[in-house]
């Protein structure tokens, strides 16, 4: 009988340990959640409005309607070595009604574009700024086609040339 009491207490200390490491697991959870949460309240601004980021800053806020025109192909005009371009452009308007007005001089925007893009060097159009600079004749003269100021920004989607 001795011996019964004694194998009844040796088994209640191996359950005592086990309560004891859950409870310690238990504690140490609480206290990492609660401070967590404690940290996030503290941290996270509340109420305020959130700050633009700088790649968004001097976007718009809504874009006009794009049309993405057929790939341009044309000699380069440099006199001492034969250069092609490849461009392809997307232009951006300033609403619907623009949008349909160039899809209906497509030609003559064609036609501008290729008289344009072909009295140009290597030259002119390697830099940064040339290209830049091209930019805003495009926009210009697919203006006067028009016959208003309805295009906002010209895209370059491709642009190669024959070195």
């Amino acid at each position: 009988m001795a011996q019964a009491e004694e194998q009844k207490g040796t088994e209640a200390e191996p359950k005592k340990k086990g309560k004891s490491k859950l409870i310690i697991i238990i504690v140490v959870a609480v206290v990492v959640l609660s401070a967590g949460t404690a940290a996030g309240l503290l941290l996270i601004p509340h109420g305020e409005e959130p700050v633009e980021s700088g790649l968004d800053a001097g976007l718009p806020e809504q874009a006009g309607p794009r049309i993405l025109l057929e790939p341009f192909v044309v000699n380069l005009s440099d006199t001492e070595i034969s250069r092609y371009l490849k461009m392809t452009m997307e232009v951006e308007l300033k609403n619907e009604e623009a949008a349909e007005k160039l899809e209906h001089t497509t030609t003559q925007v064609r036609d501008s574009m290729m008289l344009l893009l072909s009295s140009k060097t290597y030259a002119d159009i390697k830099p940064v700024s040339g290209k830049i600079q091209l930019k805003d004749e495009i926009v210009k003269r697919i203006n006067e086609i028009l016959g208003k100021p309805l295009v906002v920004q010209v895209y370059f989607t491709e642009f190669l040339v024959q070195p």
